[in-house]
């Protein structure tokens, strides 16, 4: 079978549309990185994230905001400004920083790219990769350096004993004893929300309701518009209903970003030397960032830096807490000192997998602001000031340059749900449940956001998930829609990261489904399960803790196994997966060809549906037989496209993706019924494909 990305799909076929933000598709959502220069503001994400790539938008007038989106010719990644004009980008394949010469529009000259420095084959660099860059004066000799922000995930933290989160045996907490704080000095995990001890001051309270297995932070102090009024850290189950994350501590170091210099020569940045191999001639390998105390300088898993005057370093980390280190004496020296926010908010971005740049006038100079981003899709610009006992910012929330809007890039790993043919509740890799009225104006899909669904917000908790601290902040909502009352109502029934599935009215109020004996049911986690009721009962859909396709039946808020599902080859569908690489699948019911209703399927990479398994996040369609307790898969069917010499399955990614049909007279209750498609995917948006095509795999 052949295989063709959702981004060359979009590019040849006008009948699948995406969710616009501006005029979209572009890059953005996961993993992003945002520069502003004069009056464009240049936005950049990975490739392999969906719809990756480098696109600028330019400035309405005075506003402050920015519209419509072009396409330039830069590779996916790491963004800067060279001070002295031009961008900067990171090619990961080659370890390699490129620049691009500009116009006088600031934009990349055509077919100019050069090569000036790598990172390979430097010694204690090899496994390691540059995520971000930053250009600027850090050696203090007055010449622009480059700045490569690189990550380290280390063999003895994350993949504790060798093992890989996907590995049977992998055990990356152990049970903590007397309140010990873990193993790295940094993190004091005994915080109900974000690990960092840098933050306790910004605690303002903090309940735990053991009934509903939830650490509820209130944080309308702590962060503007966007945070809303509560999070809830889901507390991580062991054997009883519920276990408090308090009780587990993470074995070993966290992983760390690490800080490389580059001293420049003064030059323009364009290899002098043609012909040689590695980098040009305008930059040597200076060191890594110091501590006073001779450590070297890190900050939490993925991030990026950017230089200030005088040297210093403002740097954002992966769960968005912004540090700030001043360069001190000769060399590569650093000592941080504290962060101070406009209005006394919290040191942090609420986006995480946070970037950090320095804003640039027409002219390629500093303007004095610095621009924040995240994976949330928000952007922001701040003034600051370096005083000697710290650095002074502005609320970001206050000064948004680009946010989302009433588009869906607020998250990443989007997972739709219809009540109807017009409107669909969202859940997302963040942990929100919000609501949005859907429309196609112009061939483009657009939606228009509406109250937030529930008022709640779900995260991990102090110690992140099985696959790592880094997951702290992440909630993974994975909700369907059903008419559990039979008055004609909707409410959702939801999977997340806790490993339990929720009843969640729109007031927030949730209640986990339990089985006869009263025991909370656990599942795979991020999973967003099937619900639907046929002649026989109403039943559930999803994965068991061994990763397998099972059947419940469900009688209001009680939950009973009454079997599992298999493959066309009579093997469990879903059994093998370990550790982080579980759950993920979404589920949902439509109408089939017997008795039984098909089962749409997102799948992550790797999933095994018999003889087929997925390569990327697809969208598949399990055609079923049989009986719910003994549910036969007949035959695995994929959503694709005509790729001109065949049919060719269209894939989202690597991560996941979230089917969903917009329904045709639904009733709330039945196996829906519909001619057009849905996918939520993880860079945020939502791809609609009207009278989709399957082919069988």
């Amino acid at each position: 079978m052949q295989f063709v990305s959702i981004k060359d799909v979009l590019a040849r076929d006008p009948g699948v549309v995406v969710t616009q933000d501006g005029t979209g598709p572009a890059a953005g959502g996961l993993w992003n990185t945002s520069i502003a220069v004069g009056d464009l503001l240049v936005l950049s994400s990975p490739s392999r994230y969906c719809l990756g790539g480098v696109t600028l938008q330019k400035r309405n007038g005075d506003a402050g905001l920015y519209g419509k989106k072009e396409h330039i010719a830069l590779p996916g990644g790491a963004i800067a400004w060279w001070p002295g004009g031009g961008y900067l980008s990171y090619e990961i394949q080659w370890a390699t920083v490129l620049y691009q010469p500009v116009d006088k529009q600031l934009r990349p000259l055509p077919g100019a790219a050069y090569p000036i420095l790598s990172h390979a084959g430097i010694p204690g660099f090899p496994g390691r990769s540059g995520q971000n860059i930053a250009a600027g004066d850090v050696t203090g000799d007055g010449k622009p350096d480059v700045l490569l922000t690189l990550k380290d995930w280390g063999g003895d933290g994350y993949f504790p004993d060798g093992l890989r989160w996907g590995s049977p045996g992998y055990r990356p907490y152990e049970q903590r004893e007397n309140a010990y704080p873990g193993h790295d000095p940094r993190r004091d995990e005994r915080l109900p929300f974000w690990g960092s001890k840098a933050l306790v001051a910004f605690q303002q309270s903090t309940r735990y309701d053991e009934n509903d297995g939830l650490g509820r932070l209130a944080c309308k102090n702590l962060f503007g518009g966007y945070a809303g009024d509560d999070v809830l850290c889901t507390l991580l189950p062991r054997d009883g209903p519920f276990e408090f994350s308090l009780s587990r501590t993470y074995r070993g170091k966290s992983p760390a970003s690490w800080y490389a210099v580059f001293a420049g020569d003064g030059s323009e940045p364009i290899p002098s030397i043609e012909g040689e191999e590695g980098a040009g001639g305008a930059f040597e390998f200076a060191g890594v960032c110091k501590l006073e105390c001779g450590d070297t300088l890190t900050t939490f898993a993925d991030g990026g830096a950017c230089i200030l005057p005088g040297g210093d370093l403002v740097t954002v980390d992966f769960v968005g807490v912004i540090q700030y280190f001043r360069r001190v004496g000769p060399g590569l020296v650093f000592k941080e000192l504290p962060v101070s926010v406009e209005g006394g908010r919290i040191p942090a971005i609420h986006g995480c997998i946070g970037t950090v740049s320095t804003e640039h006038d027409m002219a390629g100079h500093p303007t004095g602001r610095i621009v924040l981003s995240g994976e949330n899709g928000i952007t922001q610009a701040v003034g600051f000031k370096q005083n000697p006992g710290g650095l002074w910012i502005e609320c970001p929330d206050d000064h948004v340059l680009m946010a989302s809007g009433d588009q869906f890039k607020e998250d990443i790993l989007v997972v739709p749900s219809f009540v109807d043919g017009h409107v669909a509740v969202l859940g997302s890799g963040a942990g929100r449940y919000s609501k949005a009225r859907m429309a196609n104006q112009a061939g483009s899909l657009v939606g228009n956001r509406m109250v937030p669904y529930s008022p709640i917000r779900v995260q991990a908790g102090p110690v992140g998930s099985v696959q790592g601290t880094t997951e702290e902040r992440w909630g993974y909502t994975c909700p369907c829609v059903f008419d559990v009352n039979g008055d004609g109502g909707r409410l959702v029934i939801s999977g997340d990261i806790s490993e339990y599935l929720w009843l969640i009215a729109p007031d927030g109020k949730r209640t986990v489904l339990k089985d006869r004996n009263g025991k909370p049911v656990r599942t795979a986690w991020r999973v967003r399960p099937a619900v639907f009721s046929i002649e026989s009962g109403t039943y559930l859909v999803t994965l068991d803790q061994a990763n397998r396709g099972v059947v419940f039946q469900l009688d209001g808020t009680t939950l009973e196994e009454i079997g599992c599902i298999s493959n066309p080859d009579g093997s469990i569908f879903g059994e093998g997966k370990h550790g982080g690489a579980r759950g993920r699948l979404k589920f949902e019911a439509t109408r089939g060809e017997g008795a039984l209703p098909d089962l749409l399927v997102g799948t992550t990479v790797g999933t095994s549906m018999g003889k087929f398994t997925a390569p990327l996040a697809l969208v598949g369609r399990l055609r079923s037989r049989g009986t719910p307790d003994r549910w036969r898969i007949d035959r695995v069917e994929v959503m694709g496209v005509d790729a001109g010499d065949g049919f060719a399955a269209v894939t989202f990614g690597h991560h996941c993706c979230a089917p969903a049909t917009i329904p045709d007279g639904w009733d709330g209750r039945s196996p829906k019924r519909g001619t057009t498609i849905v996918v939520g995917a993880e860079d945020g948006r939502l791809y609609q494909f009207k009278n989709p095509r399957f082919s069988e795999a």
